[in-house]
Parts: C-alpha cells; sequence; structure tokens
C-alpha cells in the first residue's frame, strides 16, 4: 500500500500516518511526529487543516490542536489522552464544549470502524 504524503510548507511533505498532531503556536504550527521529532512551519494551524480535510481521522477538538485520531488511547469526556510512541510520552488535550459532540461522534465511528488503534 502507498504512503500517503501531504505538502506541510515550503517543500516538506510528510507521510501522513506518520503524523501525531499539529499544535498552533502564533502565526506557525509545529507538526509532531511518530519518531519523537517536531517541524516547525511557517503556516498557521487554520491554514494546514484544509489539506487535511479529506482525512476523516484528523479533527480540530480545540483551536490550538489538529490531531490525528488514531493515536488517542483514551477520552474521559474533557480530555483527550494521546499517545506518542517514542518515548512513551503522553498528553493530554482538552476538547471545547463547541467540539465535545463532534468528538464523541468522530470517536465513536472509528471505534465501529475499527480504525481506532492505540500505538
Amino acid at each position: 500500500m502507498e504512503k500517503i504524503t501531504i505538502n506541510v510548507g515550503g517543500r516538506k511533505k510528510v507521510v501522513l500516518e506518520e503524523i501525531i498532531m499539529l499544535q498552533a503556536d502564533v502565526n506557525y504550527t509545529n507538526i509532531h511526529l511518530v519518531d519523537g521529532t517536531s517541524i516547525l512551519v511557517a503556516y498557521t494551524l487554520k491554514k494546514l487543516e484544509g489539506r487535511f480535510s479529506d482525512y476523516s481521522y484528523f479533527i480540530r477538538p480545540n483551536k490550538s490542536i489538529l490531531l490525528n485520531l488514531q493515536y488517542v488511547t483514551s477520552f474521559d469526556g474533557i480530555y483527550l489522552q494521546i499517545a506518542f510512541p517514542k518515548g512513551n510520552f503522553l498528553k493530554n488535550t482538552p476538547v471545547s464544549r463547541r467540539k465535545m459532540n463532534f468528538v464523541i461522534e468522530k470517536m465513536n465511528e472509528l471505534n465501529n470502524n475499527e480504525i481506532f488503534s492505540t500505538h
């Protein structure tokens, strides 16, 4: 199966399944990858979000994060817990009240399709 790459800025392309999350940083975005590295790009999260719209497992649970649901290990109703495979790092990401129903719907959708996995 051919790996899907996505242009994240300039000449930088990243394999889609290797992206854990994108995190806003004013007019920049940090892209956190499976191997533990991160890439800083000079694009806003809003601009990059459009490039991920075709991939339903990428969601925006709050204004500063775009998240690959395949790396979510749990959801307690307020926070999504994200597993960073290298270094066994876990991060809790809050879900905004306005996005709560959408996030729950997406989590259920991924669970029913058995796409949801913990890495």
